[in-house]
């Protein structure tokens, strides 16, 4: 039985572990296409709940929003001043609708990784996705 249990847990663990490698290639990849590779980013948390999402080592993170090309926000917490005029990639579907620079979204829904990139922000901050993006561009949010 001791045996079952550790191995229950040992999968458990593997499977977390490969799900946050995937989110931060995905987390990474959305960024790279809204700015460029090895950009600024800003996180709205230094909560161990949204850093458990992804794996910071692979990001060019900055204290100071206004020191970063591109936001991440996972909470509905106040942008500071001066840096609202930035692209934004939400980490929850919901915040599209609360910031007017939020470019993008990365949430899970039924266990499934779920992109969406909203077509008139892009547009404001002339961003040009790659053909490959084209099935995640929505025209307005749901």
């Amino acid at each position: 039985m001791f045996k079952f249990l550790s191995i229950l847990l040992i999968l458990g663990s593997l499977l977390n572990a490969s799900e946050k490698e995937y989110a931060s290639k995905i987390i990474k990849n959305l960024v790279e296409v809204i700015d460029k590779p090895n950009t600024s980013v800003w996180i709205d948390s230094y909560d161990t709940k949204v850093f458990g999402l992804f794996d910071l080592a692979k990001f060019n993170v900055v204290k100071s929003c206004k020191k970063a090309k591109v936001m991440i926000l996972s909470s509905e917490k106040t942008i500071p001043k001066g840096c609202n005029t930035k692209p934004i990639l939400v980490l929850d579907y919901e915040l599209l609708e609360k910031h007017d620079n939020a470019v993008s979204a990365f949430f899970w829904k039924k266990g499934r990784p779920n992109i969406v990139f909203i077509s008139d922000r892009i547009k404001h901050f002339s961003i040009s996705l790659p053909a490959s993006y084209d099935k995640y561009i929505e025209e307005k949010i749901w």
